[in-house]
């Protein structure tokens, strides 16, 4: 009778691992996806997020921390955000140096000396100005020259 039970116990070990073989090769069907729900984020669906608005936002908390898919939304979120003001920056940037053709600005990337997305390669410089560009204006009438003398340069007595 002791060999029956071993025996049995055997059948049933090994029935229960060809079952978990036979789950894991996944030909025992598949459970449901079940998503876990949490409270909607307090974030405006139709403008950027602003930095008042972030502040006062509280993440919600799961059983392990922070509740991941809400923490996903939000970086997806910022990285929008993010994305938006950077391109509307270069844009700004990109009109001014055009507006000002002395306006480079360069040296003000991330790292010291490094330059920002969509900088010339090489400085514009600002076009020459003419030699009488601050000369001072005469009017049609031509003035008498000044001597040394204290005279007006006038030879007529």
């Amino acid at each position: 009778m002791p060999e029956l039970i071993m025996i049995l116990v055997a059948l049933a070990a090994l029935a229960v691992l060809v079952g978990v073989v036979y789950v894991v090769l996944g030909k025992g069907g598949r459970l449901a996806r079940y998503e876990a729900d949490y409270p909607p984020l307090e974030l405006p669906d139709d403008r950027p997020v602003k930095a008042v608005e972030l502040g006062r936002l509280v993440l919600p908390l799961a059983m392990w921390g922070y509740h991941v898919r809400a923490v996903d939304e939000l970086l997806f979120r910022l990285t929008a955000t993010l994305r938006d003001r950077e391109s509307r920056i270069e844009d700004l940037e990109w009109r001014l140096s055009r507006l000002d053709p002395s306006y480079v600005p360069r040296g003000s990337g991330p790292v010291p000396g490094s330059d920002l997305p969509g900088d010339p390669d090489e400085a514009v410089p600002a076009p020459p100005l003419p030699d009488d560009a601050y000369a001072p204006e005469t009017s049609g009438a031509e003035e008498a020259p000044v001597t040394a003398e204290g005279g007006d340069g006038d030879t007529r007595s």
